[in-house]
């Protein structure tokens, strides 16, 4: 049996969705600036959580996937006594030079059309394959996807 590690994904809560513009609204009918500022403060996040919420995509935490490339590169290196270097490379999408599956490509398709401004970027650990995508909106950066991995079972949800 292999051991398997599960990224625990970002839960998007529905009432979170479809306000777009309330914030804006609220001030103006009430006066009431507190969430306007915050969203104006975290807007680039806020866009690209709604963007994955309305194609329904749960992207990963962040957190723990750093951990999970941590532990892995620090996995490959024991194996190696040290003798190799392993690192996480990252590249646009469109220089990276490798099969990604249909259903990965869906998913950036699906949230570029909710909004132009979103990238995409492929992580992968330099000799050996495990990559990620990430979905990037200005400063706001989250994992979407995963492939090919070997000890790893991230299904799409």
């Amino acid at each position: 049996m292999t051991d398997v590690t599960v990224i625990p994904r970002i839960n998007i809560p529905e009432s979170f969705l479809p306000e777009v513009g309330l914030a804006r609204h609220i001030k103006k009918v009430l006066g009431y600036a507190f969430l306007m500022k915050e969203e104006k403060k975290y807007q680039d996040e806020i866009k690209l959580l709604r963007a994955c919420g309305m194609v329904g995509l749960r992207p990963f935490e962040t957190k723990a996937v750093r951990a999970y490339m941590n532990e892995t590169r620090d996995e490959l290196r024991k194996v190696t006594g040290g003798n190799r270097s392993y690192w996480w490379d990252n590249k646009n999408i469109n220089e990276y030079n490798k099969p990604i599956p249909i259903e990965v490509l869906k998913r950036a398709v699906a949230l570029r059309e909710q909004n132009k401004r979103i990238e995409f970027s492929v992580w992968e650990m330099h000799e050996h394959q495990d990559p990620f995508l990430m979905a990037k909106l200005g400063k706001a950066k989250l994992f979407v996807a995963v492939w090919d991995e070997k000890e790893f079972n991230a299904k799409f949800e």
